[in-house]
């Protein structure tokens, strides 16, 4: 969600310090994040549920006619 934020906002570098290895070694370790992320919503930890009610609030934004275009 971070990174889509980052990619949809057009910001053109990202600089960092550590990777997943130096991470984990501190006690984040993002491979199960990763795995998660990876399997169908209904599979993963982390519960999601669709909510159908939100789509007419989706349709208003896609006909809106000064939405910023990504």
């Amino acid at each position: 969600m971070c990174y889509a934020a980052i990619f949809w906002s057009r910001i053109g570098e990202i600089v960092y310090a550590t990777d997943q290895t130096d991470d984990a070694r501190a006690g984040f370790d993002d491979k199960v994040l990763w795995n998660d992320v990876g399997l169908p919503p209904d599979a993963r930890r982390l519960l999601m549920r669709h909510t159908p009610e939100a789509e007419a609030l989706f349709d208003a934004w896609l006909t809106m006619q000064d939405k910023t275009p990504y």
